[in-house]
């Protein structure tokens, strides 16, 4: 979702633009899954994560014994 604020589109306070931006990011994402690329989207979103771009983590915990 950054990248649609350094290609100007703010979407941050405006509904109607998130909303565009959502939905633009979400058919990008299904489209490459669709035509058989559901690997490199994982790697895109790989490479991302290891230049500290975006805004999600997982994290994945076990409590102590």
């Amino acid at each position: 979702m950054e990248m649609f604020l350094l290609f100007g589109e703010v979407y941050v306070g405006d509904n109607e633009i998130g909303d565009n931006c959502h939905k633009k990011r979400k058919n990008f994402e299904e489209l490459l899954i669709k035509n058989g690329h559901k690997e490199k989207l994982y790697q895109l979103y790989e490479k991302l994560a290891e230049l500290e771009l975006g805004r999600q983590i997982t994290i994945y915990a076990q409590p102590k014994k």
